[in-house]
C-alpha cells in the first residue's frame, strides 16, 4: 500500500529527510544523496558500542536518551534493534520533531520512542527527574559553542 498524491505532498512539506531512510507501506522517504548510508552507519556503531558494554538482559532494564535527535530516525532504529527498557528523543526544534511524527504517521511505522522538546541546556527540566542509563548526541557537537 503506497502512499497517495496528498501524503506525498505532506511529506515533501517537512522534509527534506537527510539524516536517515524512513521505510514503510512499501515506500522509502529519505535523501541522503552522497552520504547514503551515513545514517545506517552511525547506528550500526551506536549498536555496536552499546552492545560491547552491555548484555541484553542490561539492556531491557535500561533508558537510552537521544539528544539532539532530529527526526528521531536514529532513535527509532536503535528501538528495533536494542532491547531498551525506554528511549526518549530530544529536540530543540519542534518543526523535527513534528518531522518525525508525520512521517511515521504517513508510513504507518510504530515506535516506542518517545520524543520531547527540549535542549541540551536544559536536559534536567526535559527529564523531569527521569534517569537515562545511556545518552547519545549525533549531530550535537557542532551546534555547540
Amino acid at each position: 500500500m503506497a502512499i497517495n498524491a496528498a501524503e506525498i505532498e505532506l511529506a515533501n512539506a517537512h522534509g527534506p529527510f537527510s539524516h536517515g531512510t524512513w521505510t514503510g507501506k512499501g515506500v522509502t522517504i529519505g535523501n541522503e544523496e552522497a552520504l547514503t548510508g551515513r545514517g545506517a552507519l552511525i547506528v550500526s556503531l551506536i549498536r555496536s558500542a552499546i552492545l560491547e558494554r552491555f548484555s541484553l538482559d542490561d539492556l531491557a532494564e535500561m533508558a537510552l536518551v537521544d539528544v539532539g535527535c532530529y527526526d528521531g530516525w536514529v532513535t527509532c532504529q536503535l528501538a528495533q534493534q536494542l532491547p531498551l527498557r525506554r528511549l526518549i528523543g530530544i529536540e530543540p526544534r519542534q518543526k523535527n520533531i513534528d518531522k518525525g511524527r508525520i512521517v511515521r504517521e504517513l508510513l504507518d511505522i510504530e515506535t516506542r520512542c518517545e520524543f520531547r522538546w527540549g535542549s541540551i541546556e536544559n536536559l534536567s527540566e526535559v527529564l523531569q527527574g527521569q534517569q537515562a542509563d545511556i545518552v547519545i548526541c549525533v549531530g550535537v557537537l557542532h551546534h555547540l559553542r
